[in-house]
């Protein structure tokens, strides 16, 4: 008699395998299956837009004259919230990238193009700000202007930054939102500005700082948007290289200058932490100056010596020469060169109020200064 159960199925394939907790949570924290992320555009649309962000038109021009008239008020008018806006809608950042896509693609017209209305963009821009100084009549730098006017390596580390995310925001439609930041944290129209307003008060060391400060940060975005283009499959090396090589020689023409600038940024910080230092020390039992009553703490660096110029109001007779000499000895301690140190005092009246003692031991305690003994 037959069997009519049929025999167990021994060849059934096993469970897979259930994820692990740390799977899960990587996997939570991508939002694996939300959706996925974009590849980046293809050649032939990343290609039209470049198009469309060399081209010179009535909108560019209207766009950037209006940001460049913004920045150029915001500037003289010591406002940062304002030189922001005009960073948010300058539209100077398309014809530089379109410039760098065209260099690595050989696309000589794109190039061409791209560089004609970059040019424009600048004469505007010049023109614009150096037009806003005459009607307003500047009557000196603010801290606006002049922050923009000693570039550094830091400068050149932003400017690195700010064109790896440009370029990976027009090349990537999913990050597009935030080209608005890199337009913040890279300048470009504000230091252009600054060097129109330079050029229309014949303040030739403000324009040309600031103008380098636009060159390095130009150059930057140039290199590094080409080199992500090139990491995206957008164009060859070898198309790449001439154009890529000429924007490193201008590079490395600008370091210099940038390092000696950032060795002026390092000995000012150190001047003016040893100076709060000191002051800092001496107050509780010399109480003529107190740490907020340091103005200023300028350095100028030399190519033999270092000179540091301090700016505080006190009385005249605030530090004896001991305490002076104690000062110069600190600071030439923080520096790797001579020092020539120059205190200024403004001069201060003083009036101490005491509640508890009178005397000339009190007096020597607190300094010169009217005493009003309190009831």
């Amino acid at each position: 008699m037959a069997d009519d159960a049929s025999p167990p199925d021994s060849a059934s394939p096993a469970p897979p395998p259930q994820p692990n907790a740390v799977s899960r949570l990587i996997d939570f924290l991508r939002a694996k299956g939300a959706s996925p992320v974009k590849a980046p555009e293809s050649a032939v649309m990343l290609l039209q837009k470049q198009q469309g962000n060399s081209s010179l038109n009535a909108r560019f021009v209207t766009m950037l004259g209006l940001a460049c008239a913004i920045a150029a008020l915001g500037l003289m008018a010591d406002s940062a919230v304002v030189v922001i806006g005009a960073m948010l809608i300058a539209p100077l950042m398309k014809p530089i990238t379109s410039l760098s896509y065209g260099i690595v693609t050989g696309n000589l017209k794109l190039s061409l193009r791209s560089t004609i209305t970059l040019f424009v963009g600048m004469a505007i821009t010049l023109l614009v700000s150096a037009g806003c100084e005459f009607l307003f009549e500047l009557r000196g730098p603010t801290a606006e202007i002049l922050s923009r006017t000693h570039p550094t390596l830091i400068d050149l580390g932003i400017a690195v930054a700010a064109g790896v995310a440009a370029t990976v925001a027009v090349s990537r439609s999913d990050v597009a939102d935030s080209l608005p930041g890199v337009a913040v944290a890279v300048s470009l129209v504000p230091p252009l500005c600054v060097t129109g307003i330079g050029l229309s008060n014949g303040e030739w060391e403000i324009a040309l700082g600031s103008f380098q400060l636009y060159a390095v940060n130009l150059c930057a975005i140039l290199l590094c948007a080409g080199i992500v283009f090139l990491i995206d499959g957008y164009g060859k090396v070898v198309k790449a290289v001439p154009g890529l090589f000429v924007v490193v020689v201008f590079i490395g023409l600008l370091a210099p200058s940038l390092y000696v600038s950032m060795q002026s940024l390092k000995y000012d910080d150190l001047s003016q932490e040893t100076v709060l230092g000191f002051l800092r020390e001496k107050y509780p039992k010399n109480q003529t100056a107190h740490p907020n009553d340091l103005r200023e703490v300028d350095v100028i660096v030399m190519e033999d010596h270092v000179f540091v110029y301090v700016r505080i109001e006190a009385p005249r007779d605030a530090f004896d020469e001991v305490e002076l000499q104690e000062l110069f000895d600190r600071i030439a301690a923080e520096l790797d060169k001579p020092l020539n140190l120059k205190i200024q005092f403004v001069l201060t009246d003083e009036i101490v109020m005491y509640p508890y003692k009178e005397g000339d031991a009190y007096k020597q305690l607190y300094g010169a200064g009217d005493y009003i003994p309190r009831r």
